[in-house]
């Protein structure tokens, strides 16, 4: 799902250490709201600004989905920019660590005063597997007169104390977990769809498979499918796996020199609409605990939501 923040005016800095040097010009890029409003067919990016647009040098705007930093190959970046008199849109991924691809959106940025709004199908987009997203501006783009804004939603609290964050539109918070069963499909808000078909505990090995548990302990494994349906998804991988006990124990994947089944689900992989997935994870848990459920966690980053599949 999307958000939206609220931004103070007058808050304009050279650079991120211009703590006590904020200033009010160019006003065309100071941000006092913007949103990313997500639709079932399409995302709105929206900006509003204390003045004009126009009347800033060279202005700037980026939305920012996830963390190019800490997990590039979950986020992705778009920015408008005034280029030669024109409006010009740019979708940036990093699939791999050090190389960013640049690919332009052939979709018009339209600014009337100081409003700019961009629709884009959300199947020109990567997956949208995070809460976390950004919103920033600049102007004067150059090596001697750069002057920027931000809007971070999560930095911002709400009036019960509590910290702002996306809802669906049931109100509720969009990392609530969806629950299904063993065996069936649940789908996700990013087009994932997953499904656990069989989960062994204690793990069978195949044939030929010798398997030593450490003592107090047992192998779990789960026959996982992942689908994308309508959209692309990056950087799927056992990593996003996990199991509940009945103790309420949550263990993480394990790695192990052999594994009790074939084929092992992928460390990572990048799925094509229409395409599917399914292999095996494996678990090591107590041995005096059974499973509650298997889930994949959409984000890929622990901030969910998760699909739980109970036992």
């Amino acid at each position: 799902s999307g958000d939206t923040c609220t931004d103070a005016t007058g808050d304009l800095m050279v650079d991120e250490s211009d703590e006590g040097q904020r200033r009010a010009e160019p006003a065309g890029i100071d941000i006092t709201s913007a949103s990313a409003e997500l639709g079932d067919d399409e995302l709105t990016l929206r900006f509003e600004t204390v003045q004009p647009i126009a009347s800033a040098p060279e202005p700037l705007f980026l939305v920012q989905h996830g963390d190019l930093i800490q997990s590039p190959s979950l986020s992705w970046e778009v920015r408008m920019e005034l280029e030669g008199g024109a409006w010009t849109a740019t979708l940036i991924t990093v699939p791999n660590v050090g190389r960013q691809i640049e690919t332009t959106l052939n979709h018009p940025v339209q600014v009337m005063g100081n409003t700019l709004t961009l629709v884009l199908p959300r199947s020109d987009l990567p997956s949208i597997s995070s809460r976390l997203w950004s919103f920033g501006s600049s102007a004067g783009v150059s090596a001697n007169n750069s002057v920027f804004d931000d809007c971070l939603p999560f930095d911002q609290t709400s009036t019960d104390g509590g910290t702002t964050g996306s809802t669906t539109d049931g109100g509720s918070a969009s990392t609530a977990p969806i629950v299904g069963q063993v065996g069936s499909a649940i789908e996700g808000p990013d087009g994932s769809s997953v499904t656990v078909h069989a989960v062994e505990a204690p793990a069978v090995p195949d044939e030929g498979v010798a398997l030593d548990a450490v003592p107090g302990t047992q192998l779990v494994a789960a026959d996982v499918e992942v689908c994308a349906t309508d959209r692309p998804l990056q950087a799927v991988g056992d990593a996003r796996f996990v199991v509940t006990m009945s103790n309420g124990d949550v263990r993480d994947v394990v790695s192990l020199p052999t594994s009790p089944h074939q084929p092992q689900f992928p460390v990572e992989i990048t799925l094509r609409p229409g395409s599917c997935e399914r292999g095996w994870v494996t678990f090591q848990v107590a041995a005096d605990t059974s499973v509650a459920s298997v889930a994949y966690d959409v984000s890929g980053v622990g901030v969910g939501p998760l699909l739980v599949a109970e036992t």
